[in-house]
């Protein structure tokens, strides 16, 4: 079949080139050069097929494993479905003590931390004037626990104080340990007037008078900040008078 096609592309070129069919040297040149050519090209298509087929059946094997794989997938989304529910692991008592509280201290934080005195120092010197608070807060709950927000006021006696509240950068509670204690300091600045007040109770060594902090809030969060605790203010001490007796 080659060899009838390439016989015909020798007379279409003998016909067209009459010259080339004359010259003997010429004619087998072109021959060989054209039987070279279509060796070569069936060569090529042979191989060209050869891959084409070797890569087709790499596709078959693959689109059976594929089915394979589907098959098993879906054997196992079916077993998982008929396994039982896992049991929760059984608590020892100690476990459920320990879980009782956690569960407890979520909620009402302020009343496993307890703050049972307070060291006051006044600066009436300064400027501004301040009078600094010092609340010793022991951690009773299972968390470990952080002071990083102050709302409210403080008063002395019925007058309110007007000044900034900060809370101290030296005395802080950060990541308090349960069981442990630590110190949270709160800095109360004065105005003019409040300052004149204080003053004068001093001189007169008269120590009637309380600051008191049920309008104050100290807010209780949980350190690690995992939400495991709702925020809550500290519950202080009612008061305390300028020469520092708890009331």
């Amino acid at each position: 079949m080659v060899e009838q096609a390439l016989h015909q592309l020798v007379d279409i070129i003998s016909r067209a080139w009459p010259w080339l069919t004359t010259d003997k040297e010429a004619s087998a040149m072109l021959t060989g050069l054209l039987f070279g050519f279509f060796a070569g090209w069936i060569v090529h298509k042979f191989f060209h097929n050869r891959k084409i087929d070797g890569l087709s059946g790499e596709i078959r094997v693959l689109e059976r494993e594929k089915d394979d794989l589907k098959r098993q997938k879906a054997d196992l989304e079916s077993k998982i479905k008929t396994l039982p529910e896992p049991k929760p692991a059984a608590l020892d008592p100690e476990e459920q003590r320990i879980l009782a509280l956690a569960q407890f201290d979520k909620t009402k934080i302020w009343w496993a931390i307890r703050v049972d005195s307070c060291r006051m120092e006044t600066y009436l010197d300064a400027i501004p004037a301040r009078v600094h608070f010092r609340f010793p807060v022991f951690n009773g709950s299972v968390y470990p626990v952080s002071i990083n927000r102050v709302k409210g006021f403080i008063q002395y006696g019925d007058r309110r104080l007007t000044g900034n509240i900060d809370l101290s950068t030296k005395w802080k509670v950060e990541n308090l340990t349960p069981r442990y204690v630590d110190d949270v300091e709160i800095i109360q600045s004065l105005s003019k007037e409040e300052k004149e007040i204080l003053q004068q109770d001093w001189s007169k060594q008269s120590f009637k008078t309380y600051f008191t902090f049920e309008q104050l809030r100290l807010i209780v969060s949980d350190a690690e900040g995992a939400d495991r605790i709702i925020p809550k203010p500290l519950t202080l001490i009612s008061g305390v008078a300028l020469n520092g007796a708890v009331k």
